[in-house]
């Protein structure tokens, strides 16, 4: 029954990307994702606005933040969009902004390489229109996808774009030492499975 609280160095320079819709007829607010996963004693904070992201090392109790350059995408999103909007379509095309820039999912981990896997995504602005937006990774079109590979301490030991992926990886995990993850086939449950080897 009790609580302790872990500040997160280095989170204070780090800009929380979101948007608020005020109008007459509605109130929204979009922000990027975050995700908080325990992998073993370990547990990961990341955001899908920029590469660094945070541990929590349960045996040591302690917090540190893990930063590292990508070379082939942007470290994060460039900002300076608009807090607050006051009409959907402007709202609709602030986050397409938002969208088509770099997107950094959360890493996984695979027990048998000892290797974190981390995918990236940018995807295509589409026309601004009356419908609803698409909301899941599965419905949005995609520009290109990257994956980052770490070793277990978290050094940067791997980068490529991934040119056979035509959509956003959803739900991913890995087993057997290789990379999985859910697709939508005609309604029917399927999977894509990835192998790879570094040069």
């Amino acid at each position: 029954m009790e609580i302790k609280k872990y500040p997160l160095p280095g989170i204070d320079g780090l800009i929380d990307y979101s948007v608020t819709l005020k109008s007459d007829q509605m109130m929204m607010i979009s922000t990027t994702d975050k995700s908080l996963n325990r992998i073993g004693d370990k547990i990961i904070f990341s955001n899908s606005a920029y590469a660094p992201f945070f541990v929590l090392d349960m045996k040591k109790d302690s917090v540190y933040q893990v930063n590292y350059t990508p070379q082939l995408t942007a470290a994060a999103k460039k900002g300076g969009y608009p807090k607050e909007v006051d009409s959907e379509k402007r709202f609709k095309e602030v986050m397409a902004e938002i969208n088509s820039e770099i997107n950094f999912q959360a890493p996984v981990w695979d027990e048998m390489t000892k290797r974190f896997y981390r995918f990236s995504y940018e995807t295509i602005p589409g026309e601004i229109t009356e419908e609803p937006s698409p909301e899941s990774p599965e419905q949005k079109p995609i520009s290109k996808v990257f994956i980052s590979i770490f070793d277990e301490e978290f050094n940067l030991i791997g980068e490529s774009l991934v040119s056979q992926l035509t959509q956003i990886p959803n739900s991913v995990f890995v087993k057997d030492g290789k990379i999985w993850h859910y697709v939508n086939v005609d309604d029917e449950l399927g999977f894509v499975r990835m192998d790879f080897e570094l040069n």
